[in-house]
């Protein structure tokens, strides 16, 4: 077994220089370090040098991170839009906007499908008598109502899907909230799913 001469770390036989500290090593053998040894209090005099460093890599971090969190709040002060916690409600005017537009965009939806289902109620087109028919085989209980299972079915039954999963969709164009589309909710879902035009 050999020991370094200048740090007492344990060291391979083979090597002529010390992989610890690096100094160069004689050939000849030293006694395993002892807490006499000086080269023993050596070492452990640069253990405070070690804390040292890692408390100048922690402050370090620390301060990475406070410069970090500064710039970031001073982007969300100066652009307040890109705060992901910026609510509309700091900007009353802006709010008003968005209402507004929110309203008009469903009330244009609104008319738009009612306007499809009067001209559905008022002409007799092929395309009307298809779709008409296409209610008529889904709703196989023959009530004018098509349930969440008579839809799964048919797309089962005449268009070979698998396990088909409407449920979110189904509960999207329940508009009465019944657990059934009657003709006017159908219609809607192949309106507003741009199955028809």
């Amino acid at each position: 077994m050999k020991f370094c001469p200048h740090c007492g770390k344990e060291i391979r036989k083979d090597i002529n220089y010390c992989p610890i500290c690096g100094k160069s090593i004689s050939d000849t053998p030293i006694a395993p370090p002892n807490n006499t040894n000086p080269h023993n209090r050596a070492s452990k005099k640069t253990k405070p040098k070690n804390r040292w460093k890692t408390l100048k890599n922690i402050f370090a971090t620390i301060g990475i991170l406070f410069v970090i969190m500064i710039i970031t709040l001073t982007v969300f002060a100066v652009f307040p839009e890109t705060n992901p916690f910026h609510t509309t409600a700091d900007n009353p005017s802006t709010t008003n906007i968005t209402e507004d537009l929110n309203e008009t965009e469903i009330q244009e939806q609104e008319n738009a499908e009612r306007t499809y289902i009067e001209d559905y109620e008022n002409t007799n087109s092929s395309q009307d008598k298809a779709i008409e028919n296409l209610f008529t085989s889904i709703d196989s209980d023959n009530n004018n109502q098509i349930s969440s299972e008579e839809l799964e079915d048919y797309l089962y039954r005449e268009e070979n899907i698998e396990n088909p999963n409407v449920e979110p969709i189904f509960k999207k164009y329940d508009t009465n909230n019944n657990n059934v589309w009657e003709k006017d909710e159908y219609l809607r879902f192949l309106v507003a799913e741009n199955i028809i035009s």
